[in-house]
């Protein structure tokens, strides 16, 4: 399995892009959101949206390519990380200087929003204890890599397939465009952003 770069970047800028506006937003909730959107989406389609490795540590999911990525990232001045105070502790955030053209298809963009929009307002810790009763992670032994077949053995709660009413009524919203329009306003600002 491949690791899809130009993917990788690309989910990053969405995240990044669509949650700016969130101070929990640091480098372990991304971590977890990308490992949600690409375990999610495997459930679903039995293939993951970038093929990253995800790996079991102390801290929690750690994303294999995440500092090589953001490093190349902020070297091309696209992004640009500091460090910041998020109540008694200080997280690392990543800000968008210049936002890459992105395109995804209707199956990936709805598991993507909908990690975004179940997930995204969970503090590092939260998403942390949330993730580690994910049964990819738990099934996983420390420093090793997070099997995404585990996906098949999901309770409940956990599943991609399992969907709630206030789910269901979000389909609704993508089955009528709501949220591609949101991909859409994402890349016209990153037009004018890149024309600068």
């Amino acid at each position: 399995m491949n690791f899809k770069e130009d993917k990788y970047m690309k989910l990053l800028a969405y995240i990044l892009f669509r949650c700016s506006h969130k101070r929990n937003i640091g480098k372990t909730v991304i971590s977890n959101l990308l490992y949600f959107i690409d375990f999610n989406y495997y459930e679903l389609h039995q293939k993951t949206i970038t093929n990253e490795t995800y790996l079991k540590t102390k801290k929690g999911i750690k994303s294999e390519h995440f500092d090589k990525i953001t490093s190349y990232l902020i070297n091309k001045d696209w992004l640009v990380h500091r460090k910041e105070d998020y109540y008694n502790t200080r997280i690392n955030r990543y800000y968008l200087i210049k936002i890459p053209s992105v395109k995804f298809s209707k199956d990936e963009l709805e598991v993507i929003d909908n990690v975004i929009y179940n997930l995204s307002d969970l503090s590092a810790t939260k998403i942390h204890q949330y993730a580690s009763q994910d049964m990819p992670y738990q099934a996983a032994n420390l420093g090793e890599e997070i099997n995404q077949t585990y996906v098949f053995y999901r309770l409940s709660d956990y599943s991609a397939k399992t969907m709630s009413l206030e789910d269901k009524m979000k389909d609704d919203f993508l089955l009528n465009g709501f949220l591609q329009e949101d991909v859409s306003l994402f890349n016209e600002e990153m037009k004018l952003i890149n024309a600068e």
